[in-house]
């Protein structure tokens, strides 16, 4: 499989298809291609949930 097609998450559809992905290489030898690509998806996947959270806190005020 090839690298994701986006540098960062802008909805739940593709929340979901990183999440998967990442299950996928979650046992990812260190040092190969997977285990960098799931460092890569790992931080989008960090950086769009503290968006939500954000955005969440913003609609609540």
């Amino acid at each position: 499989m090839g690298l994701m097609k986006y540098n960062y998450i802008e909805n739940q559809e593709q929340y979901e298809e990183v999440t998967l992905r990442v299950e996928q290489f979650k046992d990812a030898e260190p040092g190969t291609n997977e285990a960098k690509e799931l460092k890569v998806l790992v931080k989008m996947l960090v950086n769009f949930e503290k968006k939500q959270v954000q955005d969440h806190n913003k609609i609540k005020r």
